[in-house]
């Protein structure tokens, strides 16, 4: 398997077919090498859009609705971000990838071609970091914060995502009481499915952010709460399935 190939061909495909519009969603999903996030005996199906289990009765997500929720979410160069539910750590990449979540020691990124170029990325080849809880961020670069409640998985994450050179925190607890020492947060979301948008995530999104969930039982739907001055503004899009918050 090329999978920088394999990449290139996964987001052609989501884009013929509508399920990611922006440019900066393309580039992070054809960067990102999806591979290293789920156990070896999968690596051969991590370029299908479909979820793949992970260990730990969690499940990544596929490529698709990563896109669609970083979308909805409208993220910007520079935000700092809040995430509930890390698993292997492949949405928080994908994340960062936009914002620009990088380690200060990332000496190369990845070339986004999306024609006639060499779309291999240097993640590929990313050298090993030093596992850690926090990093710095470099100048004007975004950050992200991810609160896993598995320890396992937790642990796993934070080496994956600070070996391929991206600036997201990984904690582990109950990620519906938030980060509150790093908030106030330009966006937040959540990756598992809640019965109700939790009231902490909310309360450390600054005002005009969006806070995005999965809300419901065996099916969900996509609800995306915006902090105004004056409330609480709600949206909700498409049902969806994900693997319930874990208590």
């Amino acid at each position: 398997m090329d999978p920088a190939a394999e990449r290139a061909k996964m987001v052609t495909r989501l884009q013929q077919r509508g399920a990611i519009e922006e440019p900066e969603t393309a580039a992070a999903l054809r960067s990102i090498p999806r591979h290293e996030f789920v156990p070896d005996e999968r690596q051969r199906l991590a370029y299908r859009d479909m979820p793949l289990p992970i260990g730990q009765g969690q499940t990544i997500s596929a490529p698709h609705i990563v896109g669609r929720m970083a979308e909805l979410l409208e993220l910007d160069r520079g935000d700092e971000v809040l995430e509930v539910g890390t698993g292997c750590g492949y949405h928080a990449a994908v994340v960062a990838e936009i914002v620009g979540a990088t380690l200060d020691d990332q000496t190369s990124r990845p070339v986004d071609t999306d024609a006639g170029g060499d779309p291999r990325s240097t993640h590929d080849t990313q050298r090993s970091r030093q596992d850690t809880d926090t990093a710095e961020p470099s100048d004007g670069r975004g950050m992200v914060c991810s609160v896993e409640y598995d320890a396992t998985l937790a642990s796993q994450a934070r080496r994956r995502l600070t070996r391929l050179g991206y600036n997201v925190q990984v904690r582990n607890g109950d990620g519906r009481d938030g980060w509150p020492e790093h908030s106030p947060f330009d966006h937040g979301y959540l990756t598992c499915a809640v019965p109700e948008m939790p009231d902490a995530v909310v309360s450390q999104v600054r005002p005009r952010g969006y806070v995005l969930a999965p809300v419901g039982n065996q099916i969900q739907t996509l609800v995306r709460l915006q902090v105004t001055d004056s409330g609480l503004e709600k949206e909700t899009f498409e049902q969806v399935r994900f693997v319930p918050v874990q208590t």
